[in-house]
């Protein structure tokens, strides 16, 4: 959690699994939440405390958005309070931050990608749940693959159009409406794009998928995801590595790219090679194979979006982590953890070379002073990385008190066999 991912109005969707919310707060004080579901007439009241957040917030499978049929339309969920907090989703393999609702100053585009996978079960749907947080949210949509769309999605018994990929269909949802697109047959929806006129929440991700590793061992599991806006993108990216406690082993990691402009560069240092690509659509999708064996960067000419696919447990599983830009580390980041199910916890801070000497990150009020140097293809240190060991349930701030300083923060939360990854960004 940063204060930018504090807010006091989120606008949330189940796709066709249920969950559980984990809420929180900075605030000492009392913090009052709200969480509405507006055409089932259901409200859940609760209270917070920076010690005591709620953290087993379930959400009934009532609330699920099952097809894109009429009568999955009013599935919204909206978490209102008093003072600003923060909200996260889980389900058992995946964790990530319900991003809040934020209006930008002066903007009347806002642009979102699907970032998503395949699968070898045919049934299962690469997927996307839009959610609308205003009336009258007009929203064009410009899919990767063919996809099946409702003609007018207002209307009760509306038949669907297929759109094919690269074609537009426009439709307009109203707050609190959602909508779930998605295709099976091993389809990827990756790099499909929504234009809106008003801020959306855009969740992603994957029925039951896998990457390449997975698919040719027929596993698969669930996956989402909740994208920003392009406007939050950025060019500069630091990717971590993640060693498996069940057998101590360095799995390989898919790394994902969307581009939001046309003829974008895109360059990747890892383990000491460089790879540069250059895409020539707004919409392309790149994917790229590494054993990150510690710290790997990637920078575009252009703004992009970076999703990391992890595994382990002999690439049983896989979990998609949103990569936040360097453009939008934090000087100060605050958070608490809450993994009751994890067995080992463990912060990975990415501090920018800015201000930067080796105490002058201090985490908890404490220096930390075992820091790992992180190069560009030109072998100039762009950022410094370090890792520290961290209770399951406990509060943390992190500070980046060098002059200009910024720095990231992510968790990785270790089961018996599997993780679960939240990451903390600027938004």
């Amino acid at each position: 959690e940063s204060y930018n991912n504090s807010a006091t109005s989120f606008y949330f969707g189940l796709m066709r699994s249920s969950g559980w919310l984990t809420i929180s707060t900075l605030s000492p004080l009392n913090v009052t939440y709200k969480i509405t579901v507006d055409s089932f007439n259901y409200t859940r009241n609760g209270t917070v405390t920076k010690n005591n957040p709620d953290p087993y917030v379930y959400l009934s499978s009532s609330f699920r958005t099952r097809s894109s049929s009429f009568a999955d339309r009013f599935k919204g969920i909206h978490v209102t309070s008093d003072q600003p907090i923060s909200v996260s989703f889980f389900f058992f393999l995946f964790e990530y931050l319900v991003l809040p609702y934020h209006e930008y100053p002066g903007v009347s585009q806002y642009e979102y990608y699907a970032v998503s996978t395949s699968s070898y079960r045919n049934t299962s749907l690469s997927q996307v749940l839009l959610v609308g947080c205003v009336n009258n949210t007009v929203i064009s949509i410009i899919p990767t693959v063919d996809l099946f769309i409702p003609i007018d999605v207002q209307k009760n018994g509306s038949d669907d159009i297929l759109v094919t990929k690269g074609n537009s269909h426009t439709i307009t949802l109203h707050e609190g409406q959602t909508l779930l697109l998605g295709k099976g047959n091993g389809s990827d929806i990756s790099g499909t794009h929504f234009i809106s006129n008003k801020p959306l929440t855009v969740i992603t991700g994957h029925e039951c998928g896998g990457t390449p590793n997975m698919i040719e061992r027929f596993y698969c599991n669930e996956m989402q995801l909740q994208v920003p806006p392009t406007i939050t993108w950025g060019k500069r990216f630091i990717l971590t590595h993640f060693i498996n406690l069940h057998d101590r082993s360095l799995y390989s990691s898919y790394i994902k790219t969307v581009t939001s402009q046309t003829n974008t560069s895109i360059t990747i240092y890892c383990n000491g090679a460089t790879n540069t690509t250059r895409y020539s659509t707004n919409d392309a999708v790149g994917t790229y194979q590494y054993n990150i064996t510690e710290y790997c960067y990637v920078e575009a000419d252009k703004p992009i979006f970076v999703a990391l696919f992890r595994h382990s447990y002999f690439y049983y599983y896989t979990t998609i982590l949103l990569i936040p830009p360097m453009e939008q580390y934090l000087e100060k980041i605050e958070f608490g953890l809450y993994s009751y199910y994890s067995r080992y916890s463990k912060l990975v801070i990415t501090a920018s070379i800015e201000g930067f000497s080796p105490t002058a990150i201090l985490h908890n009020g404490l220096a930390t002073v075992n820091w790992t140097a992180i190069y560009d293809s030109k072998r100039n240190i762009v950022a410094y990385g370090t890792e520290i060991e961290i209770s399951q349930t406990s509060n943390h701030s992190v500070v980046h008190t060098g002059r200009n300083g910024k720095l990231s923060v992510q968790i990785q939360n270790h089961g018996d066999f599997f993780t679960l990854d939240l990451m903390n960004i600027q938004q």
